[in-house]
């Protein structure tokens, strides 16, 4: 069973010997749900709203790539991203380390602005705060219990795959 991708808690296979259409499946809590690739929507099983919103995003960025795999039956260049340290904190800026090896600077700064409609997201100004981060179960950067939403906290995370396509790659990073 070729895990493929993880984030936001949900774990993503592709099977080598499945039947049309192309499809993949998305494993999050109890959940379960074969999910088309063509269109995003539920083959059968059943995945929350706001997690199939996430799998129909995710589809749009990496279609070429998957619709390679379900083609090829090739799972071998397939890269699951992990934070596996954080290297430096410093002002709205995040150096860590991708997979063991690559180093990537993140600015937040950008995304501060972006989510400022989430409450709580002004907390990360204060730098006792942001220097609270911390590497999540995934692979991913997560300050916990930071958004408040629907009389509930939420952990504010960013994934490994956002900070590999956005972050910018250092060459050789010395501490």
């Amino acid at each position: 069973m070729p895990e493929i991708y993880r984030f936001y808690g949900m774990v993503i296979y592709m099977f080598f010997n499945e039947q049309p259409p192309p499809h993949f499946k998305v494993k999050y809590n109890n959940y379960e749900a074969n999910i088309l690739l063509e269109n995003g929507q539920i083959l059968n099983g059943d995945l929350p709203r706001s997690k199939l919103r996430l799998v129909q995003d995710w589809i749009e960025i990496h279609k070429t790539e998957l619709r390679e795999m379900w083609e090829n039956k090739n799972f071998l260049n397939t890269i699951i991203y992990r934070v596996t340290k954080i290297l430096e904190i410093k002002s709205t800026e995040i150096i860590c380390e991708i997979n063991g090896e690559v180093v990537f600077q993140l600015d937040i700064h950008p995304l501060l602005n972006k989510h400022h409609h989430l409450a709580g997201i002004e907390k990360l100004k204060n730098q006792k705060v942001f220097k609270t981060v911390e590497i999540g179960e995934m692979g991913e950067l997560r300050w916990k219990n930071l958004i408040f939403l629907n009389g509930e906290f939420w952990n504010y995370d960013i994934s490994p795959e956002f900070i590999v396509h956005r972050g910018k790659r250092i060459a050789s990073y010395k501490t």
